[in-house]
C-alpha cells in the first residue's frame, strides 16, 4: 500500500474544496447563529436543563452540518437545506449516536486505553451512517 505524505493530502484536500469556501463559510455562520444565539439570548448558564434540552434539540443540526461537508468534499451536489436533514431521521440519528455514546462509556469503565481506542472507532459513526443511508458499500476490516 501507498502512503501518502501529509502535504499531499493537504493539496487534495484544497482541490476538492477550491471554489466552495465561501459556500462552507456560510453554512458554518448559518448554523453557529442557529445553535450559539438563543442559547446566548436565554442564558445556558442559568439553566442547565435548559441548555442540554436545547443540545437534544441542536445535534441533528450538527449531523446536517457534518453530512454538508462530507458531500462538499466529495464534490456532490449540496445546498443549505442540508443543515437540517438530521431532522428527517430524528430518531434513528438520535438513538445511532446515543448507542455509540454508551458503548464508548462502557468500554471506558473497563480501562481508560481501551475506551479512547473505542471512541476512535466510534467516531466514525456519522460517516458510516451517512454511507448506509447514500446506499455506497461500506468495506469492511477485519
Amino acid at each position: 500500500m501507498n502512503m501518502k505524505e501529509n502535504s499531499e493530502y493537504r493539496s487534495l484536500a484544497r482541490m476538492s474544496l477550491s471554489g466552495k469556501w465561501a459556500f462552507g463559510a456560510i453554512a458554518t455562520i448559518v448554523c453557529w447563529i442557529i445553535m450559539c444565539v438563543p442559547g446566548e439570548s436565554v442564558n445556558f448558564a442559568s439553566d442547565t436543563q435548559f441548555g442540554q434540552l436545547w443540545g437534544l434539540f441542536m445535534f441533528p443540526l450538527v449531523w446536517g452540518y457534518d453530512v454538508l461537508w462530507l458531500a462538499l468534499a466529495r464534490d456532490e451536489k449540496v445546498d443549505y437545506g442540508m443543515l437540517f436533514d438530521g431532522f428527517k431521521d430524528y430518531l434513528r440519528i438520535f438513538l445511532t449516536l446515543l448507542l455509540a455514546q454508551i458503548y464508548t462509556i462502557l468500554w471506558m469503565l473497563l480501562l481508560i486505553i481501551p475506551g479512547i481506542v473505542k471512541s476512535y472507532s466510534y467516531s466514525m459513526t456519522y460517516f458510516l451512517y451517512t454511507q448506509r443511508q447514500s446506499g455506497d458499500e461500506v468495506r469492511r476490516s477485519h
